[in-house]
């Protein structure tokens, strides 16, 4: 699998994991803090909001990691220096 197939099957399971929680709604897996978890994700990240600012046509949100989930393992999709890849085995 190339890099940029990688990335696109990446992106479409991000895409149907975020389906997934607007249509589950309350019902949808919950972590301890009551955020929404994502099945079959490497992790999951608890975060409290602590701020936001507006930054042109942007938000930046600034927020506390309240708890992490650690998922299955497998190999993360990695952004650097302008090009994506995949961790070494």
């Amino acid at each position: 699998m190339t890099k940029d197939e990688y990335f696109k099957a990446g992106m479409r399971r991000l895409a149907g994991a975020v389906t997934i929680i607007s249509a589950a709604g309350e019902d949808g897996p919950r972590g301890g803090h009551g955020a929404p978890m994502l099945n079959g994700a490497l992790v999951n990240f608890e975060c409290s909001l602590l701020s936001f600012v507006a930054a042109g046509t942007h938000q930046i949100f600034i927020g506390e990691v309240m708890a992490v989930h650690l998922g299955k393992r497998g190999r993360p999709l990695l952004y650097c220096d302008g090009s994506f890849s995949t961790s070494a085995a």
